[in-house]
């Protein structure tokens, strides 16, 4: 088995680096604040990935006293992140959507992500739906994998550095809202999706009634 095929075959630092740029693009103070290692160590990680293709500087970033290097992955990165099956999935979706109306195939997406789904987190029971999320996001191991709960100024969302079908979403964005609604369904709560789309995709689904201030 090659181990470089997932974030958890790195080297422990550069598996923590690859998930922090996955967030988006950083400099190398941020890195090394959140990695707690020195500017320098971050540079020799940064360099090591730069050559297998992994990471590039993208631009500068204004600072006080001078300007910061940004760095972002490149889309060979995406290899360290699940898309398992992905092909064969996208081929079967393009079907079912060119074929079938549309009350048609939503349907049969609901019934095959519920059947997926169930084992996994059908005994979670939901309560406070920010809560749920959390819960979601710990058992699927999601930290692992660039998926996390982020607090903003007016909405909490659940998002994912990568979009692991944008080959599907990227052709058929109504696929994020069948995901939405499926969510919705395991949390008794409105889940909006509010997906990145473009040259980065990323998922993203609002929770219903979490402002972070009312929570406080």
């Amino acid at each position: 088995m090659n181990r470089n095929k997932t974030t958890a075959g790195r080297e422990g630092t550069q598996r923590r680096l690859i998930l922090l740029l996955c967030r988006g693009r950083q400099t190398v103070n941020e890195l090394a604040a959140a990695l707690r290692i020195t500017d320098n160590g971050v540079r020799a990680q940064l360099d090591a990935l730069m050559q297998e293709g992994l990471v590039r500087q993208v631009g500068m970033r204004r600072g006080v006293r001078r300007p910061h290097v940004e760095y972002e992955l490149t889309g060979a990165a995406a290899r360290f992140f699940p898309n398992a099956y992905e092909p064969a999935l996208r081929f079967l979706a393009e079907v079912v959507l060119e074929r079938l109306p549309e009350r048609t195939h939503r349907e049969l997406f609901l019934e095959a992500g519920r059947r997926l789904l169930s084992p996994l987190i059908g005994d979670i029971v939901p309560r406070d739906p920010t809560q749920w999320a959390a819960e979601v996001v710990n058992r699927l191991k999601g930290r692992d994998v660039g998926v996390e709960i982020v607090d903003e100024t007016n909405r909490t969302l659940v998002r994912a550095c990568i979009c692991p079908l944008a080959t599907i979403t990227s052709r058929h964005p109504q696929t994020c809202a069948v995901l939405a609604g499926l969510l919705s369904e395991f949390s008794r709560s409105p889940i909006r999706e509010c997906c990145e789309r473009g040259a980065s995709p990323r998922c993203a689904f609002e929770i219903a009634g979490s402002h972070p201030r009312q929570r406080e």
